[in-house]
């Protein structure tokens, strides 16, 4: 079955996965009323963490309609064709490390971050620096933007694009 190959991947690192196997429906499986029944019995017990808790994230973005993940979002692509990535590592001392491809500006909700009730002090980004988070940084959202030559910087300031991206 091709669907017990990414099953085993799942388990394999870390996560958990239900397969039902059935047999003998031949074209009925549709109709199957107890493994639907099974399945809609598991869906609902399925409880999203708060995203507060989240405190690691690594996403790839593959085009422009599906930007973001927990509390992050791309609010502008890098120069580069094809996918953009970001992991984001929330840490205890209020540095929040960031590894960013393929991005010119990463939006941060910091209502819905691990930062929603101890400030962020700091951004590293890809290895760089820690950059302070100034404390006039006082709306629930901002911005990890790099700048013309290359240094990261953290403000309240939507980006201005430099680039359209076509997808």
């Amino acid at each position: 079955l091709h669907s017990i190959g990414p099953m085993n991947w799942i388990i394999n690192h870390g996560g958990r996965a239900i397969l039902d196997l059935t047999d003998g429906l031949g074209h009925a499986a549709w109709d199957y009323a107890e493994g639907n029944t099974r399945g809609t019995e598991w869906a609902l017990r399925q409880i999203r963490p708060d995203p507060r808790e989240v405190a690691h994230i690594d996403y790839t973005a593959t085009d422009g309609n599906a930007t973001s993940s927990w509390w992050a979002s791309i609010a502008e692509w890098g120069n580069l064709e094809g996918s953009a990535r970001f992991v984001l590592n929330a840490g205890t001392d209020g540095t929040l490390h960031a590894h960013l491809s393929n991005i010119q500006s990463l939006r941060i909700n910091l209502t819905q971050s691990p930062y929603h009730q101890h400030k962020l002090q700091s951004v590293s980004v890809n290895g760089g620096i820690p950059v302070p988070v100034s404390d006039a940084l006082t709306q629930d959202t901002i911005h990890i933007t790099q700048g013309e030559s290359g240094e990261w910087n953290v403000t309240n300031e939507k980006p201005v694009p430099h680039i359209s991206r076509l997808r």
